[in-house]
């Protein structure tokens, strides 16, 4: 996944925030055993300059990319990613802008930091939780099943 950080203060793509050394053109590899598989992410970190081709709003800004790779497909594993990430977005609280059009979905407010929405981000976080718990139980019952057949 990859989020943009732009405007004057706006600190969220900072290497103290992402952990890459520096906002431009640097990488910060981390590999971990998740499953019994390595999986690796690579947080890499690039400023865009207002002058370059296909930006169309001519403002420069910070683009960090979050690049998983070898990622096992269990339920345990795709919860905790989705911690991660919505961990990522409060912390680093990027900010946000939309563009409302007539006839089209409304969104209010249009523009501000994705962290404002502490309700909703405490909600997201609350079903992961009760998912992973979810998760913990239905491996120990499936651990635990009865393989002979009762009362043959």
């Amino acid at each position: 996944y990859t989020y943009t950080c732009s405007g004057e203060g706006n600190d969220n793509c900072s290497p103290q925030t992402t952990g890459v050394g520096k906002q431009n053109g640097v990488s910060k590899t981390e590999t971990k055993t998740i499953d019994g598989k390595q999986v690796t992410t690579v947080i890499s970190s690039k400023v865009v300059d207002s002058t370059a081709p296909g930006n169309i709003r001519r403002v420069s800004y910070t683009e960090i990319t979050n690049q998983l790779s070898n990622v096992p497909d269990s339920a345990q594993f795709l919860l905790a990613q989705a911690s991660t990430l919505i961990n990522t977005i409060n912390t680093a609280c990027p900010f946000f802008s939309v563009t409302n059009k007539p006839g089209g979905p409304q969104m209010k407010p249009t523009g501000g930091k994705l962290c404002d929405f502490t309700e909703e981000i405490s909600a997201i976080q609350k079903m992961i939780t009760d998912a992973q718990e979810l998760v913990n139980q239905t491996s120990t019952i499936n651990a635990n099943e009865q393989t002979t057949q009762v009362g043959g």
